[in-house]
């Protein structure tokens, strides 16, 4: 069977309409190509404010969501030898102490990992990530990070 264009999307069309606004938001901040490339403590913390501000203006477009207590941002970094993966979890204002701190570990940032919570969804966290690496071992670490449940979101 083929599908025309107007099929296709209208199947996606179906599918946006199902999604709650939390989903949407979600969908929105995972969406857009990754730039693989290797980051610094400062370009992460300049990027994580970024993202932040960004959620924080897609999330104040519907008014079913909180961005005070419905949005949580943790940055994601390897220990040098890339055999565990740890989180910091990022404050707006407080960029100078997390930069000290992620600068003196020597850690290698690997991505995001934020969090939103969906009122539709009895306040369950829907969880997104945006990896600064495109690569295998990073993506299946922050997959395996969101999986254990302890990034600091709850």
């Amino acid at each position: 069977m083929v599908t025309t264009r107007e099929e296709k999307k209208s199947r996606q069309r179906i599918a946006s309409e199902k999604m709650t606004d939390a989903q949407r938001v979600q969908h929105k901040l995972r969406s857009g190509p990754i730039k693989s490339e290797l980051r610094t403590v400062p370009e992460t913390l300049l990027l994580t404010k970024a993202f932040f501000l960004q959620a924080k203006e897609a999330i104040e477009a519907y008014p079913s969501l909180n961005a005070e207590n419905g949005f949580a941002l943790v940055i994601a970094y390897l220990t040098p030898d890339l055999s565990a993966i740890f989180t910091k979890s990022y404050k707006p204002g407080k960029e100078t102490e997390i930069a000290q701190e992620l600068s003196s570990m020597c850690c290698i940032p690997a991505g995001l990992i934020f969090g939103i919570r969906d009122p539709e969804h009895n306040g369950d966290w829907l969880i997104g990530d945006k990896p600064f690496l495109a690569t295998p071992l990073v993506i299946s670490a922050l997959r395996q990070r969101i999986e254990s449940d302890v990034i600091g979101i709850n």
